[in-house]
């Protein structure tokens, strides 16, 4: 998924929040899904809420050392969004939304059987 991404990013909807990461989706519509990219100098999390069904989330938050190659993926994928984000871009929000919660369905649907 974290090359998908990296080789798409326009294609998807994200957003920064007030600490500075980065958040693929929106937990505003429903059914919710959404990732949350959080880098420290030492490890880099991906931390889901996607609902399969209304109330009942399916993927769990997982934690990549710094040395590791999805560490580095998401390093990697955090600065490209950011410079996309910083020029402001003209988004399709309704197409971006429906790419973005068809990613995260089918990826974390597909990882809980």
């Amino acid at each position: 998924m974290l090359e998908k991404l990296l080789k798409n990013t326009k294609d998807y909807f994200w957003r920064l929040n007030h600490d500075g990461d980065v958040i693929l989706g929106s937990s505003d519509i429903e059914p919710k899904a959404k990732i949350t990219f959080t880098i420290t100098k030492k490890w880099a999390n991906i931390a889901p809420i996607v609902e399969d069904s209304p109330g009942n989330y399916i993927g769990k938050s997982e934690n990549f050392m710094k040395k590791s190659n999805e560490y580095e993926l998401i390093t990697d994928l955090v600065k490209e969004v950011k410079i996309y984000l910083k020029d402001d871009p003209k988004i399709d929000h309704e197409k971006c939304l429906k790419n973005t919660m068809k990613l995260l369905q089918d990826y974390y649907n597909m990882s809980s059987t």
